[in-house]
């Protein structure tokens, strides 16, 4: 499919007599922005143990500006009783503006469609039942970190569109509110993905990819509200095969099965000031012998300050720690790290911040920067990144 031709179809909808009658929001959102390292590269000179014979690589951070596009539109039908027609449909990405970085670009698109029974809908109590179809879109070439060409195997044939995919598959869900009370949601998604078929001997990433997650949160007291979020999700492939435990591969087609758990505790410290304090953790299991098992954890702080109606900064910080129990680092001097005797690890930071200005009911002014930093024990993944952009918001 066409990067853009989803996002055409649904401005043109938009403008149509047909969508006009039924209750319509949209919002576009586009500026400028600078990313000091737009194909995440290492930061300094590094040993690639990975290759036949180890050799050292000297990454080429590669800045540019790009121009940040995100489309956000919806609409609500009215139908028979309690039933109402909805649709959905996002899209972003990132433009860059010099081709040689145009390697680095990722774009999606997701479009919903279903219906909406509404159960309960009183002053106090709400709750709704959703099912519906959706499609997706992801473009991303899959790029060499440390030059930025497209990738390419040991014997040269080229697998740049190896994590490009489209989906069509099905969400339910169902929501419950009550005023100083409980509020409850939980969907179920299952999303076929088929990617873009690779030259031999790349392997076809196709898989199925299916996730249950509910939400739950209680008010305590006036200015407090825990939330609890739990999900269970897999990814079958129809293609790729797991590894064995000396980090060879096997004959067995790979599962990986993941438990998310976070917690988030929300505070009103004034009119102006609102802050979260957030906990999440993910479990990986592969469900062949383990080898790619990982247990993610992650910190947040996050504030937003409001200085007039009209204008707000929010900001978040992020640390995350990731550890492969059963996964070798292959990518270390064998001389200080003899095979099989040292596993994977991650860990990184990101701050982000952005200030918004209202300037009208239709169009807001934004200022947004995210600062990242990543390690792991494969040095070939190591990198820091600085985006700022600025935009504006025109809301529909």
């Amino acid at each position: 499919m066409n990067k853009h031709v989803l996002s055409v179809a649904v401005i043109v909808a938009l403008a149509s007599p047909v969508v006009q009658a039924v209750s319509v929001n949209a919002s576009v959102s586009a500026g400028l922005g600078y990313d000091t390292n737009a194909f995440r590269s290492p930061d300094s000179a590094y040993t690639d143990y990975s290759l036949a014979t180890p050799a050292i690589v000297s990454p080429e951070e590669q800045s540019g500006f790009f121009i940040p596009l995100e489309i956000d539109a919806g609409l609500n039908h009215k139908l028979a009783g309690s039933w109402m027609l909805k649709g959905d449909y996002s899209f972003n990405g990132n433009k860059y503006i010099d081709s040689d970085l145009s390697n680095a670009e990722i774009y999606d698109h997701v479009l919903k469609l279903g219906g909406q029974f509404t159960i309960t809908n009183t002053k106090t109590r709400s709750s709704h039942f959703y099912a519906g179809l959706l499609m997706a879109d992801h473009q991303q070439t899959y790029a060499d970190r440390d030059s930025g060409d497209e990738k390419t195997t040991s014997t040269l044939v080229n697998i740049a569109d190896l994590y490009s995919y489209t989906a069509l598959g099905f969400e339910l869900g169902y929501d419950y509110a009550r005023e100083n009370g409980w509020d409850f949601a939980i969907t179920y998604r299952q999303e076929p993905r088929g990617y873009t078929t690779p030259p031999s001997p790349g392997v076809e990433q196709d898989h199925d990819y299916s996730k249950l997650a509910a939400t739950i949160g209680h008010g305590l007291g006036d200015n407090w509200k825990m939330e609890f979020d739990v999900a269970t999700s897999t990814r079958d492939y129809d293609f790729r095969h797991a590894h064995i435990a000396d980090g060879s591969f096997s004959n067995i087609l790979l599962t990986y099965d993941y438990a998310d758990l976070g917690v988030t505790l929300k505070q009103d410290v004034n009119k102006k000031l609102k802050m979260s304090y957030g906990y999440a953790m993910t479990q990986r299991t592969d469900n062949n012998v383990g080898y790619n098992d990982y247990d993610l954890t992650e910190f947040t702080l996050a504030a937003r300050y409001e200085f007039r109606s009209w204008m707000s900064l929010k900001g978040k910080l992020a640390v995350w720690q990731q550890d492969y129990p059963n996964a070798w680092n292959f990518d270390c001097d064998p001389a200080t790290c003899p095979a099989l005797t040292e596993h994977k690890t991650a860990d990184g930071t990101t701050l982000s911040a952005k200030l918004n200005v209202e300037r009208s009911k239709t169009q807001d002014w934004w200022v947004e920067m995210e600062v990242k930093s990543n390690n792991n024990t494969d040095t070939r993944y190591d990198y820091d990144r600085n985006m700022l952009m600025a935009g504006v918001t025109w809301k529909f």
